[in-house]
């Protein structure tokens, strides 16, 4: 596509080489270049739009314009050398063709990557086509067209076949090389038919495909008991967070009624009042940093559940008896012991914190009504004639 019109060819390569050769060589040219080659020197990504300046350096064409905007000079980013007048930007085309190819290769690079990996036929020679089944009997993994015999040959219909899987030999016993057909509960580990005879005829056995069937049962066991402890404990989180938005909403409330209380008294009220809040505060802490620390705990829980889950379903959604009973004893299937539905948060008495405030409060300021009436009774005691009775003008005062 990116040689739609024979003039896009540079002219060197179209005197010597055919179309179809330039095309090659400029892909080859792409790979062997780094992906550095291919970075503006402004932006630091890939070349959008190339542009060759005078020096011979490129850019792309709207990074050069702005820099060229920004600094009011034009001069070469790189080199430093100064144009003089305004040199013509046009788009560097061989520049942008490579670009383009490089574009492409690392897609391709890129989509190669995500691909799955794919079990190759054993029995195609050069190129190996995908292959489709692997055979329990022959050990040997096969594309459709060598799948055929197995389909066709009364004799190897018999055989088993099961999803292509990678080092099938793992699946044969390696004491008496034969399929391993069978699983020793007493030794939980798969043996074939001669092991069953040998060294195992005392022992619990049974057809993997039994055990399988009971594993994965027990598994979902397991992983509706994970589910069920993962709403727990999200209930749980919810439940914290709405004891912090109480306890928020009442220090709030008795912060507001303590600034009410106090705002009429004076230097010593607004001290109580700063005392009271710092109180009220440092409890609503109290009470976040105790749930935040349990939300922080439960949410470390659930995201362990989450990804045994993970491991759970996976190994679930496996149809691979072999490998499913390899990986399942070194799963770790326990579940949180601790019981979340007997913690919970107690709200702080912060009317008890007001009522000792205001207690002494209500102390400080009797005290200073004492001593405010003591001095001013000796003040009255000194300014009034002696025949007026004392009592009438401390009444008077009062």
């Amino acid at each position: 596509p990116l040689f739609n019109q024979e003039k896009k060819i540079p002219l060197r390569l179209r005197t010597f080489f055919s179309r179809e050769s330039c095309v090659f060589i400029m892909s080859v040219a792409c790979c062997l270049l780094s992906e550095e080659c291919f970075l503006c020197a402004i932006c630091l990504d890939v070349f959008n739009t190339p542009v060759t300046v005078p020096c011979g350096h490129n850019f792309c064409k709207n990074c050069i314009i702005q820099d060229w905007k920004i600094n009011r000079k034009y001069q070469c980013p790189v080199c430093k050398k100064h144009f003089s007048p305004l040199p013509d930007l046009n788009v560097n085309t061989f520049v942008s063709e490579m670009t383009a190819q490089f574009r492409q290769a690392v897609e391709e690079t890129a989509s190669e990557q995500q691909k799955p990996r794919e079990v190759p036929c054993d029995v195609c020679t050069g190129k190996k086509k995908k292959a489709l089944k692997s055979c329990l009997v022959c050990m040997a993994s096969y594309c459709g067209m060598h799948l055929e015999w197995h389909q066709k040959v009364s004799g190897l219909k018999r055989h088993k076949l099961t999803d292509p899987v990678e080092n099938i030999q793992d699946r044969l016993c390696t004491e008496h090389d034969e399929l391993m057909e069978l699983f020793c509960k007493t030794e939980q580990m798969c043996i074939c038919q001669l092991c069953a005879h040998t060294g195992h005829d005392s022992h619990q056995v049974v057809p993997m495909r039994q055990e399988y069937d009971e594993r994965k049962q027990d598994l979902g066991k397991t992983e509706a008991e994970f589910q069920e402890k993962v709403q727990e404990r999200e209930r749980k989180v919810q439940e914290f967070a709405y004891s912090i938005k109480l306890s928020k909403e009442a220090s709030d409330k008795w912060i507001a009624e303590s600034v009410q209380v106090f705002t009429a008294f004076i230097q010593s009220v607004e001290t109580g009042l700063t005392e009271l809040t710092d109180t009220i505060k440092m409890k609503h802490a109290t009470v976040t940093k105790e749930a935040e620390e349990s939300i922080k705990e439960l949410s470390q829980e659930v995201s362990q559940l989450r990804e045994r889950i993970a491991e759970v379903k996976q190994l679930s959604e496996s149809e691979d008896h072999f490998q499913f009973l390899q990986i399942l004893p070194h799963l770790n299937l326990s579940v949180p012991t601790k019981d979340w539905m007997e913690v919970s948060l107690r709200q702080p008495a912060y009317e008890r914190a007001v009522a000792r405030a205001v207690a002494q409060l209500k102390e400080t300021l009797t005290k200073e009504t004492e001593q405010l009436l003591k001095n001013k009774q000796e003040q009255i005691t000194h300014a009034i004639p002696g025949d007026q009775p004392l009592e009438s003008k401390e009444e008077e005062w009062k």
